[in-house]
Formats: structure tokens, C-alpha cells, sequence
């Protein structure tokens, strides 16, 4: 029952924050870059990481959601919190992501390569990042933010 309340919790906060997003980018109130990460809920909640230092007017921001991937298979905390993927520490601003690493198979990359397969789809793989490649630049960085 608390497993089920949890989730219900992070997914209705996360259409909330969707919807802060978006509203902002119609007209309203507008938002300012987090200067660091921005934990928006407890437990499987979304967690919100700034663009890269120094890019902030071309990379938006990254909106991770722990609910989705847990929805797609990943419902132990330590099948990617192990110190090998992520830190077991689970706080925000131990894990220095950068694309590079990403895409030399670290954090994120360690599933999103394009080899893994994915626990949702039977013979299907789960996508990786491409350098240069707007679409699957935009499946991750997808935060529209509003300057004031």
C-alpha cells in the first residue's frame, strides 16, 4: 500500500511539475536555471539537473524521472545505485555526469547504449545518445525554461 501510494505521489508530482513547464513556456511566470540539481520529490520522484556550465543558452536542462524507469523494469534502487553506475550515496551532486562519460558508457550510459536490452520491449534495445543527433539530444534534454 505504501509502495502504491509513493507511486501515485511521484507520478501526480511529476505531471505537476510538466505542467509548471509548460505553462511557463506558454506565457507564465517563468522559471530561472537551477544552479544545481533540484530533487522535486521523495522516493521515485524526478530529479532535475541543470544544462552544463557555461551552455545554459543551448542545452536545456534534464528532467530524470525515477517512476518511468521504474515503470520500464528498474524497481530495485541498487540495480543502478551500486557505486559501479551511480553512487550509493543517493544524494544529489555525487555523480559528476558529464555527456562525455555518458557516452563512454558511465551514469546513463551504462544502459543507454544501444546494446542493452530493454526489460519492457522483448528484442528491442534501449536507446542510446548519439553525439550531434538533435532527436535523441532532446529525449533527455527536454526542460523548457523561460528567462525573465
Amino acid at each position: 500500500m505504501r509502495k502504491c501510494a509513493a507511486w501515485i505521489l511521484g507520478t501526480v508530482a511529476l505531471v505537476v511539475a510538466v505542467a509548471l513547464v509548460y505553462v511557463s513556456a506558454a506565457g507564465a511566470a517563468p522559471l530561472s536555471l537551477p544552479k544545481e540539481p533540484i530533487k522535486i520529490t521523495k522516493g521515485y520522484g524526478t530529479v532535475l539537473y541543470p544544462a552544463p556550465k557555461g551552455a545554459e543558452d543551448q542545452v536545456p536542462p534534464v528532467a530524470f524521472s525515477h517512476s518511468s524507469h521504474k515503470e520500464f523494469g528498474i524497481k530495485n534502487c541498487t540495480k543502478c545505485h551500486d557505486d559501479n553506475v551511480f553512487a550509493k550515496k543517493q544524494e544529489l551532486g555525487v555523480n559528476p555526469m558529464t555527456m562525455a562519460a555518458i557516452f563512454e558508457g558511465k551514469f546513463c550510459g551504462a544502459c543507454h547504449n544501444g546494446k542493452t536490452d530493454s526489460p519492457h520491449e522483448e528484442g528491442k534495445k534501449i536507446f542510446a545518445a548519439e553525439k550531434d543527433n538533435e532527436t535523441t539530444c532532446k529525449r533527455c534534454h527536454n526542460v523548457l525554461v523561460r528567462k525573465a
